[in-house]
Order: structure tokens, then sequence, then C-alpha cells
């Protein structure tokens, strides 16, 4: 699925006392220690999660992610392929939209879009869109959008 991504218009500002997280501007290299968080279900047929969920991960080298070995040519240059450390957990059903967030300084490297239909497969590592990829995308349209109404 390529170009998983979309912008939220919220109807009223954000509080002063929520944090708020930067968008990464470079893609992030394989190896890199990251962690994805969502509300998907714990397992398959399972129901979703009541409490937010978070997974440490590894971001995969994309060419041997798009190899026949794995994802066989389904992954783009605009994303990102993660390794789960833990295994028998992976994200699934309803992670979708959660976000890949990696570094000491934590930045969104990624938003989650697929995984295997089992969730767990070893050979079908999760993939997000990747944020920098959109980064002109996103400033050129929060660019044009009236802040007014």
């Amino acid at each position: 699925m390529e170009n998983d991504i979309m912008l939220l218009r919220l109807d009223k500002k954000v509080p002063r006392k929520i944090k708020t997280i930067s968008l990464s501007k470079k893609a992030p290299k394989p190896g890199t220690r990251c962690s994805v968080a969502g509300w998907g279900v714990h397992e398959q047929d399972g129901e979703l999660s009541h409490v937010l969920r978070e997974l440490d991960v590894a971001v995969m080298d994309i060419r041997m992610c798009n190899g026949s070995r794995f994802w066989n040519g389904e992954v783009f240059k605009n994303m990102i392929c993660i390794d789960v450390a833990q295994a028998n957990s992976a994200p699934c059903s309803g992670d979708s939209g959660g976000p890949l967030v990696c570094g000491k300084r934590p930045s969104v490297y990624g938003v989650m879009s697929f995984s295997s239909q089992e969730c767990v497969d070893k050979f079908k590592p999760p993939v997000t869109t990747s944020v920098f990829q959109y980064i002109k995308w996103i400033k050129e349209t929060m660019r044009h959008l009236d802040f007014t109404q």
C-alpha cells in the first residue's frame, strides 16, 4: 500500500500541556532501535487493546525486506520495514496509523502501515510509511490550509 499517510485538521488548538513530537527529516539507518505504539489486537482474532501498547523494534535493510524471502517487491522506497525484537509480538490489526519513534531525542520516522495477515510472521516484517519522504508534501499542504475558519 503506497502513500499510506494522511493529515488531520483539528478543530481546536492542542493544549500546551500536551507534548508534541518532531517529524524526522531523514531516513533511519538499518539497525536503528525504535518503538511502535498502538491500540491493536493482542492476538489474531482478538479484541482491540484497552491500553496503549508499545513494542521495541529495529529498522531493517529495505533491500533485505523487499527480497524474495520476505515481501518480494511489495515494499517501496517510501516505506520502512521493522524487525520485532520480541518473539511472538508484532503490530497487528488496529495498529495502523501508530508512530514509529526513534532516537535519543525522539522523532517520528514512520507511520504504521501494514503487516502480515497473521501479524507475527518472520517472513513478512511489519511495514511503516516513511515520514521523511513526505515532509515536502506535509509542509506544502499545511501552508495552503486556511486556519481562520
